[in-house]
């Protein structure tokens, strides 16, 4: 008989924010990394309405800031990569696996070939389309992101059922790179939902069921999260509340330039330039890194540089697993935007 590690299913917890919700993903992943909590799979939604953003983007430039603030909608910066999503309540799904895993490719690949899996078995047809997407007819249904902390993976992703769609229009920014390699206008003309493919009668439950029934490499048992894992929640939670964490990237008042790249994700470069001499500089993108720390460190090393060699040299030593971009992705497009800002032949 086949041995299988134990995974722990944690209950639907109704009672949390979605600050809560999204800062108990991270403490599970930061108590399984340490080898005190299990692998965990848990189940939920975040209510009311809000909005999340990946650990790279840049807040001032992927979310309509003035239409979310007079809707009163909050924004939350996730650690794991990936885009901004809209949340909307019940009328999404969201599943989030805690692993083991040798890197965020294959934790991905994992769960969405799970996911996929889960969905056909109940006669929707969708793909799990690499990097991070689930698709159907062409249409995004929904898409996952990841993070990794030393021997652990996060991946947390969504399901639309029935999220209202307009809401991605008024709320979200896409650069325009990515709108024309999909051949759309509109966002919303990139995604679709369960109850536009006509499915209005699937229940949540049936669809939660399926995807345990399609986890293979685990046994699955029942538990709560732990009181360490809770308090570390609430401690990680005023981090996703605070000003610094929403606006550690804002490419405002930047020059900055975009890029899609071959490996499937979006990169945009922002500088601050005086006298040929670089002030401030920023990574964004909808990539995922490991650790985000090294892109990090590498925005302050190339402070105070001029001259474009000595960008490409720091930029060319970044040591970090990426996902969707390349290094040479971020060497190219930094480089670029110097010698445009500086007219460096």
């Amino acid at each position: 008989m086949k041995y299988c590690m134990k995974m722990r299913l944690i209950p639907i917890l109704e009672d949390l924010n979605p600050y809560m919700q999204l800062a108990l993903d991270e403490a599970i992943l930061d108590k399984v990394s340490m080898g005190f909590s299990p692998p965990t799979i848990r189940f939920y939604s975040l209510k009311p309405l809000c909005i999340s953003i990946g650990y790279f983007n840049d807040v001032c430039r992927s979310v309509n800031l003035g239409k979310a603030s007079g809707l009163g909608i909050p924004i939350i910066r996730r650690i794991t990569g990936g885009g901004a999503v809209v949340h909307d309540g019940e009328a999404e799904l969201i599943y989030s696996f805690v692993f083991p895993s040798t890197s965020m490719s294959i934790a991905l690949e994992k769960v969405g070939l799970t996911i996929e899996r889960a969905l056909k078995k109940l006669g929707i047809a969708i793909s799990y389309v690499r990097v991070n997407d689930l698709i159907i007819n062409k249409k995004k249904i929904g898409g996952m992101a990841c993070a990794r902390r030393g021997g652990a993976v996060l991946v947390h992703g969504t399901l639309m059922i029935s999220t209202r769609t307009e809401l991605l229009d008024d709320l979200l920014r896409v650069p325009l790179p990515k709108l024309i390699e999909k051949g759309i206008v509109r966002i919303s003309e990139r995604v679709i939902t369960l109850e536009k493919l006509g499915i209005k009668d699937m229940n949540i439950d049936t669809v939660m069921k399926a995807i345990l029934s399609e986890i293979k490499d685990y046994k699955i048992y029942r538990d709560n999260p732990t009181e360490n894992e809770l308090r570390l929640a609430e401690e990680i939670a005023m981090k996703y509340r605070s000003w610094n964490w929403l606006f550690s990237r804002c490419g405002e008042n930047y020059n900055v330039r975009t890029r899609r790249s071959k490996h499937g994700k979006t990169i945009e470069m922002g500088m601050i330039m005086e006298r040929n001499v670089i002030k401030k500089f920023l990574i964004m993108g909808d990539f995922f890194a490991y650790p985000e720390t090294a892109i990090d460190n590498a925005q302050n090393r190339v402070e105070n540089i001029d001259n474009s060699l000595e960008l490409r040299r720091v930029l060319s030593n970044i040591k970090a697993e990426l996902l969707g971009i390349s290094i040479d992705d971020i060497v190219e497009l930094a480089t670029s935007l110097y010698k445009e800002l500086t007219s460096e032949v």
